[in-house]
């Protein structure tokens, strides 16, 4: 479950975007959708061959995908600059960073816990009733594996046995890194390839928003 209950930009955005239309669907999926968000947070402005190589989707897929957002409101295109969010994608943006803060390549800070070659990880403000069951639903979404660690008394556990940092002490690193506060979780993907870890928690984050 979700605290946010203002989250109406972002979801309208990952529907039109990735929605059937004469029953034939786009050729990215929910994950590209956040991830194109990400980019021009962090960039702007893009255009189609820079977003086609960032995505990891040809640029016929890139023209659909901005087509769709540019007629929904959430981004305008400048034939020399590119892509720029207009205040529609600003708030879909602020609605995403606001149920997932912080999110990070973390290969650098796992390695006792390290269960495939890559690992992407992100902060999350929600609620899970299920823990196994969210952790399941990561590995459907493509991850090899997955963690998802909970504060408790302060510092980062893997449920439910509850090993923490004093079993691990990089997770002491994590939680610093991503800056998880007290009733916020952890989510980690792991992958063979750094895309694919990425772009499994990205999947997953946006059936999480959509449900």
């Amino acid at each position: 479950m979700l605290r946010n209950a203002e989250l109406s930009d972002i979801r309208s955005a990952l529907r039109i975007a990735c929605s059937s239309r004469r029953g034939v669907k786009p050729g990215y999926g929910y994950s590209k959708v956040l991830k194109f968000f990400l980019l021009l947070a962090e960039r702007e402005p893009l255009g189609r061959h820079l977003l086609s190589r960032e995505l990891g989707i040809g640029e016929a897929s890139v023209r659909t995908l901005v087509k769709r957002l540019r007629e929904g409101g959430f981004v305008e295109v400048d034939r020399v600059g590119g892509c720029v969010l207009t205040e529609a994608g600003k708030r879909a943006l602020h609605q995403l960073l606001s149920v997932a803060p912080r999110m990070r390549d973390v290969n650098d800070l796992l390695r006792d816990l390290a269960l495939d070659r890559y690992a992407y990880a992100a902060r999350l403000r929600a609620e899970l009733r299920d823990v196994v069951k969210a952790r399941d639903s990561l590995i459907r979404c493509g991850a090899s594996a997955a963690l998802i660690l909970v504060v408790i008394e302060n510092k980062l556990v893997i449920p439910p046995g509850g090993y923490g940092e004093d079993s691990y002490p990089e997770l002491s690193y994590l939680k610093k890194v991503l800056g998880v506060e007290s009733g916020e979780l952890v989510i980690v993907s792991f992958a063979g390839s750094k895309r694919r870890a990425e772009e499994a928690l990205l999947e997953w984050l946006a059936r999480l928003l959509l449900a």
